[in-house]
């Protein structure tokens, strides 16, 4: 898995988010009922998004990932999550993605 390009920028990114706004904004765009509930296998496309925007590949977001993170707000694909469940669950995505970066060597040190 390829680093992003610059950390530092990446978490000043992350700091900045606003989760609840980002929620809101997906349930906009994505409860046609109206019923306060999205699919939690949908919004796994705001979990790739994220991960796009910040750098972190692909492979960082697949199908054990995913169901790893589910399992963190006790879901599992094919549930349903409601706004709260939505704003924990998008919430760790943030952490992982911070933790991933925290673990990456300072990009001035050579890894022999």
């Amino acid at each position: 898995m390829n680093p992003p390009s610059d950390p530092e920028k990446v978490l000043e990114y992350l700091d900045k988010i606003n989760i609840k706004e980002q929620i809101d904004e997906y349930f906009s765009d994505n409860d046609k009922n109206h019923c306060c509930f999205v699919d939690a296998d949908g919004f796994r496309n705001i979990f790739n998004e994220l991960y796009q925007k910040i750098g972190i590949k692909e492979e960082a977001s697949g199908e054990k990932e995913w169901a790893w993170i589910l399992n963190l707000i006790k879901k599992k694909s094919g549930d349903v999550l409601n706004k709260e469940e939505a704003i924990k669950l998008y919430s760790q995505m943030v952490l992982i993605a911070r933790d991933y970066l925290y673990c990456l060597p300072p990009s001035n040190t050579k890894i022999k």
